[in-house]
């Protein structure tokens, strides 16, 4: 099995997260930050790890309104997802609902007393692991499901 990267895209910057070689859990990595609004160079920064982290298949959250309706940022990771399959045809792409990813995390660092520019450097990451995660939670839970099929 191979590691599963999970993105949470920003304006200007993407919270970076990375499963274990079992797709058990994920881990924040780190924030990357792009230009504002420059997609395509967010797309080639995401390229990049692909190869470094030696994977082909990225979650990437989908900030839907409450409603479940595209919001501004859901554009524009259709836009994003659009650029990163032109750099990189042979990668798998799911999308997953991150409504509440960035509250959660946030609500994480402040239940450990972290707050201001510490915890804004780290809080995608964190966001981005929380994607992920609901993710894989998501295989776990439909492998179990075929299993219970077979039997």
């Amino acid at each position: 099995m191979s590691k599963i990267i999970g993105l949470d895209l920003g304006t200007k910057t993407i919270g970076f997260a990375i499963s274990d070689a079992l797709n058990i859990a994920a881990y924040p990595v780190k924030t990357l930050t792009f230009k504002r609004l420059d997609y395509n160079e967010a797309a080639d920064i995401v390229n990049n790890l692909f190869s470094e982290y030696e994977t082909n298949f990225v979650v990437i959250g989908n900030p839907l309104h409450l409603s479940g309706k595209a919001s501004f940022m859901s554009n524009n990771v259709l836009t994003f997802i659009n650029l990163l399959k032109e750099k990189a045809p042979q990668v798998k792409i799911e999308l997953i609902d991150e409504r509440f990813s960035t509250i959660s995390a946030t609500n994480s660092l402040h239940e450990v007393n972290m707050h201001g520019k510490k915890a804004k450097e780290i809080v995608d990451a964190i966001s981005a692991a929380i994607i992920l995660q609901t993710y894989l939670d998501k295989l776990k839970t439909k492998e179990k499901g075929d299993e219970n099929l077979n039997e």
